[in-house]
């Protein structure tokens, strides 16, 4: 038997009729050997890649494992009491936002195992970091397997593309803030359930078994409880649907098959709609003035994001983590008309590609489906965070190899380009993890390339006054609030300071300002109801007392200030109600549990 033609029949894109390989000659027993054997080579050529992808990971990354908490780090994870154990499910539910509820159970059981030791949290970042590399080199392969593209490439061209694909996707310098910062834990993990059920919908279609469509729904429904951009995934299913296989050519059974996904389409309105407390306490962070946005000067400002996405993609220079992004309000701006035609381009050109290549359109139309949430009507504070390209960069690495393998038509040639951009890639994001070391080192990169942003004067000004360094930290404080005397944050810690410097009077002014800059902020009610009860005045510090418990019924110190409050006023029933209610919501505050076996002892200060 001619070795060459048995394979010519057997490996070839057409169906393996048995008829076929009878005319062959060749025998059950050898067809069925020739398929293990081609199994075989294939797991074991899966297996040295995903190798590859691990020790890149940890490679790229091995300068990151003791980065400090940094940012919405110390709010989210190191100072908030209900992410501390993850057997209690209830409480990590009941007091953080509910769309991001598996997110914030992973940080309740990295605080479980490893308390603040900062290695810990960001070991299950870069793990997760590497599993999202791994969906992605088999979302590609799985796809370059649909009917409309198994003929396009040969199996060695396919690896290549899918195994260069995932390597971009995990050596991008842009992925650092999805990965080294910790709370962006949130957008790698949606992320996860995102490729996962994409894979998974794959396998089920290509003729796995159902459980793997099972398993779909089951990421779909799951990615719903991580992140709000999830709310994509049913959209990108029937992309994948349409355009990889074509309905199977019968709409009614193709709508059948995708209504369980759309049906999840309701889980995350009606989660953000029970947790918007959790998104406005976001802006005790953002400039107040960013709150004005329209819904038009948005959309206009985020063409001008998109483009500004693909330019940090290509060239990943000047990245920041706190950009001074101009608000745009015309589309016949320069820049923004420029992204206009730049985006209107490149949408054209997916189209066009359609019949030729829908693995191309498919990958521009995944960019702009990606970013649809928080880059479309849908005012956010911040218009441009680098960790939003996170699941986008999937199909913007896809797109960088198709093209490296179109150039590049020798495989030592596309091999080594590919090499190069990986390496290039790489060294910039261990220089990136290099400035995120210290929160010193990461705000200072931030005044540099936005100096004339509050933010980063005033999380300095926070770092030092923590530390230690009261002067320090007030004079940044004073830096940020010239920058912008309206920065909500810059107001209230400037208020701290005087009060803790004992001039009570302009802290309580300044308290009064932030309240009336951002009346949500109920941490400020709680300084006030301070601020009165030192000048005397306990009737306005029980009402503001109120006031913050009004905002947020899960705020502790609120419950324990106005619980000290009753019991030195003599009213222990109330006290006792109140500072176990306080210790409800943080059982870690010591403080709070000697106040109450004092009114318990009924002992005096």
């Amino acid at each position: 038997m001619n070795c060459k033609l048995t394979q010519a029949i057997i490996f070839s894109p057409l169906p393996h009729g048995g008829q076929v390989i009878v005319a062959a000659g060749v025998t059950p027993d050898e067809i069925e050997a020739l398929k293990q054997m081609t199994h075989s080579q294939s797991r074991s050529q899966h297996g040295i890649w995903l190798a590859l992808f691990f020790l890149a990971g940890i490679m790229v990354y091995s300068n990151s494992w003791n980065v400090p908490f940094q940012f919405d780090d110390h709010r989210v994870i190191e100072k908030n009491p209900s992410v501390s154990n993850p057997m209690d499910i209830r409480r990590v539910w009941s007091a953080n936002p509910p769309s991001r509820f598996l997110p914030y159970l992973s940080f309740a059981a990295s605080s479980f195992f490893t308390g603040t030791d900062v290695t810990g949290y960001h070991f299950f970042n870069i793990m997760l970091h590497i599993f999202n590399s791994f969906w992605t080199y088999f979302l590609i392969l799985l796809l370059l397997k649909t009917p409309h593209l198994r003929e396009k490439y040969s199996e060695k061209t396919a690896v290549s593309v899918a195994g260069f694909s995932a390597l971009i996707f995990l050596c991008h310098p842009l992925q650092t803030e999805a990965v080294t910062y910790i709370v962006q834990r949130i957008t790698a993990m949606a992320a996860f359930f995102y490729l996962g059920a994409i894979v998974f919908y794959l396998k089920a279609r290509l003729g796995g078994r159902s459980a793997y469509y099972f398993g779909a729904w089951a990421m779909t429904f799951a990615a719903m409880f991580c992140r709000e951009n999830a709310f994509s995934l049913p959209i990108a299913l029937i992309l994948v649907e349409g355009l990889f296989f074509d309905f199977d050519h019968d709409l009614r059974k193709a709508v059948v098959r995708l209504t369980p996904f759309l049906m999840t389409l309701f889980i995350i309105p009606l989660l953000v709609r029970s947790d918007l407390s959790f998104f406005a306490d976001k802006v005790v962070l953002i400039p107040m003035q960013e709150n004005a946005v329209s819904r038009g000067d948005y959309f206009l400002t985020e063409l001008n994001a998109l483009g500004t996405y693909l330019r940090l993609f290509l060239f990943p220079v000047n990245q920041n983590l706190d950009y001074d992004y101009p608000i745009a309000h015309s589309l016949f701006e320069i820049k923004t008309l420029c992204s206009f035609f730049l985006l209107t381009g490149l949408f054209l050109f997916a189209m066009g590609l359609l019949r030729k290549n829908r693995l191309v359109s498919f990958v521009i139309f995944w960019f702009f489906l990606t970013l649809s949430v928080e880059s479309s009507i849908f005012p956010i504070r911040d218009v441009i965070f680098e960790h939003r390209m996170y699941l986008p960069l999937v199909g913007c690495a896809t797109f960088l190899s198709l093209a490296l393998v179109t150039i590049f038509r020798k495989r030592v040639y596309f091999l080594g380009a590919g090499m190069a951009v990986l390496l290039a890639f790489s060294g910039m994001t261990y220089a990136r993890n290099q400035i995120w070391k210290t929160e010193i080192s990461l705000w200072e990169d931030v005044i540099r390339k936005s100096p004339n942003k509050a933010r980063g004067y005033g999380n300095l000004g926070n770092y030092y006054c923590d530390h230690g360094d009261k002067g320090k930290g007030q004079s940044f404080f004073e830096r940020a609030h010239q920058k912008d005397p309206r920065y909500m944050p810059t107001v209230f810690n400037l208020g701290l300071v005087y009060e803790e410097q004992g001039k009570i009077d302009q802290a309580l002014l300044l308290y009064r300002e932030t309240v009336e800059l951002a009346p949500w902020y109920y941490p400020a009610y709680d300084q006030l109801g301070l601020a009165y009860q030192k000048m005397g005045d306990l009737e306005k510090a029980a009402n503001s007392y109120k006031k913050a418990i009004d905002l947020n019924s899960r705020y502790a110190l609120a419950y324990k200030h106005l619980g000290s409050l009753f019991r030195k006023k003599g009213d222990r029933v109330q006290a006792v109600q109140l500072l176990k209610e306080s210790l409800r919501w943080d059982p870690r505050d010591k403080e709070t549990a000697r106040e109450l076996y004092k009114v318990y002892l009924k002992e005096e200060d």
